[in-house]
């Protein structure tokens, strides 16, 4: 399949340390790169570094819990009480919750669930179910604020970054949650002291990290705009522009930038990406997206082969140069 996917136009690949263990990630990076060498392709790969997620937290005998709209759910840091009204739910990460104030925003997964909140309590926060669904314990939570700052450096991303600096095999680090250039900064630092230096890409998936987009965008050597969560910390509607907002502080800076999620799940249903899904790559990729990175097409996706060959011929058809992934950063 590594090889269909390389045969079919990918350049890179991005390997994700949210998941598995850093060995793991190592030893995949290095059959990627066999692979593709085989096939004359120089790759670039990327080594994605988590960030701070919070998670809804175990419950003993419990996986999921169907909830229905005008529901009561109470998030806590204490203990859960599956069977109660409201239910009550344990959260990892209390601090989240500190930050939360009535009518604010959660988001549940990948935007599977909203929750609206109606009550500050002594043990929790009461929230209100916006819809019906399923909640997984396990899956992240998000707050849609804009001061909403996830840490990007946890003691597993330190860790995991020293597995990535210490295997030699990847061409950059990705950072999660980037909210300002001083988050870079910390990166570069922990660089220095490994001795070894690779460009950073600032993923920008929070209000804040766009409102500081020049900064960040000066101080790393490639953004990316990782809509998957960046639309889930906001209203929806306000994505296109920040999308817009950070291809142009790429501009202005010089920087390279990668548009990132749902590129061509249309693949998923029909023989080639939905109309919208061709029009909104064609449009960032002519606006000035250096590249474009697959997550769920080829990492979940039933047609990842398919996925690929449809971005490259994207991509090809609306840029003219392509310049390899090194060279352009290191440019």
């Amino acid at each position: 399949m590594i090889r269909a996917i390389f045969q079919a136009g990918a350049t890179g690949a991005r390997f994700t340390f949210s998941y598995g263990t850093p060995q793991l990630q190592v030893e995949r990076a290095r059959q990627v790169r066999t692979i593709a060498s085989e096939l004359g392709i120089a790759p670039f790969l990327v080594a994605d570094l988590a960030g701070e997620k919070c998670r809804f937290a175990e419950v003993p005998g419990f996986q999921t819990f169907s909830v229905s709209r005008d529901d009561r759910v109470k998030l806590t840091s204490g203990q859960a009480d599956p069977t109660g009204t409201p239910l009550k739910l344990p959260v990892q990460i209390p601090r989240y919750l500190d930050e939360l104030s009535c009518d604010d925003f959660i988001v549940v997964g990948d935007g599977d669930l909203l929750l609206r909140v109606i009550e500050i309590q002594p043990d929790g926060v009461l929230c209100v179910v916006l819809g019906s669904g399923t909640i997984r314990i396990g899956r992240g939570i998000l707050l849609q604020k804009r001061d909403f700052r996830p840490q990007p450096l946890t003691s597993k991303d330190l860790t995991d970054f020293q597995a990535i600096m210490a295997s030699g095999v990847f061409d950059a680090v990705a950072v999660s949650f980037v909210g300002s250039a001083a988050d870079v900064q910390r990166i570069r630092e922990l660089e220095s002291i490994s001795g070894v230096e690779l460009p950073i890409v600032a993923k920008i998936e929070t209000q804040l990290g766009v409102e500081n987009l020049d900064s960040i965008a000066e101080a790393s050597d490639a953004l990316m705009a990782a809509r998957g969560d960046l639309a889930l910390t906001m209203p929806w509607e306000d994505l296109p522009r920040s999308v817009e907002r950070l291809s142009q502080a790429a501009a202005r800076q010089k920087r390279p930038w990668i548009l990132a999620t749902q590129l061509a799940e249309g693949l998923e249903r029909f023989e080639f990406p939905t109309r919208a899904e061709i029009c909104d790559l064609a449009h960032w990729i002519s606006r000035g997206a250096y590249g474009a990175m697959l997550s769920f097409e080829t990492a979940w996706g039933r047609r990842p082969v398919e996925a690929v060959r449809s971005v490259r011929l994207l991509v090809d058809r609306f840029r003219t140069t392509r310049p390899s992934a090194a060279e352009h950063i290191e440019s």
